[in-house]
């Protein structure tokens, strides 16, 4: 089964969550704790989204995966955990630790996609 591909444009779409919220990129940037450049970037998909960074805007946007990428809203929870079941998991540590545990979690992942002979996401 050939699976279709979708083209998401994840940055324009935080963009307009950002804009409809009337926050600025400087705002935004200030409550994740990065530089404005880091969010233009993101917004113009200069450089990809991580986990981490995701759940911290979608708290910052006040908005739900589902709002986000309304085209997996299909998918039933014991197929995906949500992100703030995940985002919750990870309250208890640092930044750093999450940084940790999601880039082991990572290369896990692509070590086992390697193994299957599947390419990396962006490759």
């Amino acid at each position: 089964m050939e699976t279709e591909k979708r083209d998401i444009n994840i940055g324009e779409r935080i963009r307009n969550f950002r804009k409809q919220k009337g926050l600025s990129q400087h705002q935004v940037a200030e409550a994740l704790a990065v530089s404005t450049s880091v969010i233009s970037n993101l917004e113009n998909n200069k450089s990809m989204v991580g986990v981490y960074t995701l759940l911290q805007i979608l708290e910052v946007l006040d908005i739900g995966v589902e709002e986000l990428l309304p085209e997996y809203s299909h998918v039933e929870d014991r197929e995906l955990i949500g992100f703030r079941d995940v985002f919750d998991f990870f309250e208890g540590y640092t930044p750093d630790q999450t940084r940790d545990i999601l880039n082991r979690m990572t290369g896990l992942a692509h070590s086992l996609m390697k193994e299957e002979g599947e390419e990396r996401p962006g490759k």
